[in-house]
């Protein structure tokens, strides 16, 4: 009984893609982190051109050490302030690069995430999060696998000889 993929184990341990996560970009800000601004940042529902979701933040300018953001919104009915810091880097050609500190790990980041289960933004790693190409990159492992149980050799033998017969 069962044997090899047979279940559906495999389905359930999939991690959450960055995809399906609000997502903010140091990109946004690095324009206006000596400003001192605050505003919106609305997300768009795929299908449809309304807004689906809305953080208004607060952005303290740079002071003598650092610049920080702040970012309000409401999850679970909740109220949330959460306090992000910046960092900056001198790159060798000149200039200054700024960077999220992620509010978990205090890495240096440049985009923090905040998942359907969580209720407050970090980085991809605090939030175990993976990317939608890297998982569909090993849909046809089973299949290999099944193929080399049968055949009487490994999976990365039939992978390599399933490749290379591919007309290119």
């Amino acid at each position: 009984m069962g044997g090899r993929g047979s279940g559906r184990q495999f389905w359930l341990r999939r991690k959450t893609t960055v995809e399906r996560c609000w997502c903010i970009s140091i990109a946004d800000f690095t324009k206006i982190i000596k400003e001192g601004v605050s505003g919106n940042i609305n997300w768009k529902n795929e299908h449809k051109e309304v807004d689906e979701s809305s953080i208004s933040f607060v952005l303290l300018p740079e002071t003598d050490s650092e610049a920080m953001l702040i970012l309000s919104y409401t999850i679970n009915d909740s109220d949330v302030d959460e306090p992000i810091l910046f960092q900056k880097t001198y790159p060798h050609f000149g200039g200054v690069r700024w960077w999220f500190t992620c509010p978990v790990c205090k890495n240096r980041v440049g985009r923090l995430y905040l998942p359907i289960k969580s209720n407050l933004f970090a980085c991809r790693k605090c939030h175990n999060l993976t990317y939608r190409s890297s998982q569909n990159s090993k849909k046809y492992n089973m299949l290999y696998a099944m193929i080399a149980d049968s055949a009487g050799t490994t999976a990365e033998m039939v992978k390599k000889i399933l490749d290379s017969s591919v007309i290119k």
